[in-house]
C-alpha cells in the first residue's frame, strides 16, 4: 500500500474510533426532550424546578426539560392526560375533578400534602371569623371551588347562599381585597396576603384546613401512559427534581433569582418571603418517609371533600389515582424529607 494511502487510511480508521468512543461515553447520548407544565406563571412555588433546570440535574439524567406557564384556558391536567405535556403541577381538586371526567393522570408526587387555600381578608375591615362575611361579597379565581369554604362558613352559622360570590381571572381577588370591594378572597395563604404586605395592607387569613377540610395541596403529575410506558423517564424527572428541592431550599436567594429570570414581573424580595414560608410548609411528619409520599387514606379524604363541596360523578377511587413507587425508588426523596425534618 501507499504511505500516503497507508497515511489516510490509518487516520480514517483513528477518526471512526474516536467517534465509536463518544458515542459510548455515559451521558453522550441525544438528551430526552420533556415538557413540564406549570400551575400558574413563575413564581416562588416553582422554585425547585427551575433550581434543577439551572443546575444541570435533569441534563445530568439525559433529560432537556421545557418549563412551560399555563396560560389563560389551558388546563394543565388536559395537556398532561392527553400527552401533549410529560408533568405537570397542579392542585389535588383540579386533579380529582379531571380524573372524575375520566382523563387519564396519575399522581406521582405530593408538593405538599395539605392544602395552603385560605380566605384572605384586610385587616383593617376587622373580619374576625366566618360570620362577618355575611352579606359580603368573596372573590374566587376562575375555576376554584367555593364548595371547599362551606365548614368555613358553617362554622360561623351561615351558608354559601349568604355571600356574593365574585368569579375573577387570577390577580384580580388581591385588588379587590386591596381595595375593599371584596370583603375576602380565597388564595394561599403563603401567597396573596405576603403581595398584599408588601403594598402596606395588612391581612387576616382563615386557613381552611383549620375548619376541617381535609385535602391534600399542590402536586405533580403524568399521564397514565407515561407512568405504565416510561417508568425509567418518571424515575429520571423525580430524582432531579428532588435535587431541585434541595438545593433551592439551600440556596433560597439564588434559586429566586432564577424564577425572577423567568418571570421578571414577579417582585423578588416578595417571592423570596413566600419561598421561606412553602418550605416551613414542607416541614411535616407525614413526609418522614421520604417527600411527596401520599396515601390511600389522604387521597379518599381529599375525594370525600370535594365530593361534598361540588359533587363528583361518578368519583374517583382512591387506589387508582396515584403511585408512590417512584418516590420509594428515589434516595433524593428521603434525603430532602431528612433535611427538611432537620431544618
Amino acid at each position: 500500500m501507499p504511505r500516503s494511502l497507508f497515511r489516510f487510511a490509518s487516520s480514517t480508521l483513528c477518526c471512526l474510533v474516536i467517534a465509536a468512543g463518544i458515542l459510548a461515553i455515559p451521558g453522550a447520548a441525544a438528551a430526552e426532550n420533556i415538557k413540564l407544565r406549570l400551575n400558574f406563571s413563575p413564581w416562588a412555588m416553582h422554585a425547585q424546578y427551575f433550581a434543577a433546570l439551572k443546575q444541570g440535574y435533569y441534563e445530568e439524567e439525559g433529560l432537556q426539560v421545557e418549563i412551560l406557564s399555563r396560560s389563560s384556558g389551558q388546563q394543565t391536567e388536559v395537556l398532561v392526560g392527553s400527552g401533549q405535556d410529560d408533568f405537570g403541577v397542579t392542585n389535588a381538586d383540579a386533579f380529582i375533578k379531571a380524573r372524575a371526567k375520566g382523563i387519564p393522570l396519575m399522581a406521582i408526587a405530593l408538593d405538599q400534602p395539605d392544602t395552603a387555600y385560605a380566605l384572605i381578608s384586610r385587616k383593617d375591615l376587622n373580619v374576625t371569623g366566618p360570620a362577618d362575611l355575611k352579606g359580603k361579597k368573596v372573590a374566587f379565581i376562575q375555576g376554584d371551588e367555593p364548595g371547599l369554604i362551606e365548614p368555613v362558613l358553617a362554622s360561623g352559622q351561615i351558608t354559601l347562599d349568604d355571600i356574593e360570590i365574585l368569579s375573577v381571572r387570577f390577580g384580580a381577588e388581591q385588588q379587590l381585597v386591596a381595595s375593599g370591594e371584596a370583603r375576602a378572597a380565597f388564595g394561599y395563604f403563603y401567597g396573596q396576603p405576603v403581595t398584599l404586605a408588601a403594598q402596606g395592607i395588612e391581612t387576616t387569613t382563615m386557613l381552611i384546613k383549620d375548619y376541617g377540610v381535609n385535602l391534600y395541596g399542590t402536586l405533580l403529575i403524568a399521564s397514565e401512559d407515561t407512568v405504565k410506558s416510561r417508568p425509567e423517564v418518571v424515575n429520571k424527572f423525580l430524582r432531579a427534581t428532588f435535587k431541585g428541592y434541595l438545593w433551592a431550599g439551600q440556596n433560597m436567594e439564588q434559586a429566586m433569582r432564577y424564577v425572577i429570570d423567568a418571570a421578571p414581573d414577579r417582585n423578588y424580595d416578595v417571592e423570596l418571603k413566600k419561598l421561606h414560608l412553602i418550605y416551613d410548609f414542607y416541614r411535616t411528619p407525614a413526609y418522614k418517609d421520604g417527600f411527596g409520599m401520599m396515601s390511600e387514606a389522604g387521597w379518599q379524604a381529599s375525594i370525600d371533600t370535594l365530593a361534598k363541596a361540588s359533587g363528583l360523578s361518578p368519583a374517583p377511587q382512591a387506589s387508582e389515582l396515584f403511585t408512590n413507587a417512584f418516590i420509594e425508588n428515589s434516595p433524593e426523596a428521603k434525603k430532602l424529607s431528612d433535611w427538611l425534618l432537620a431544618e
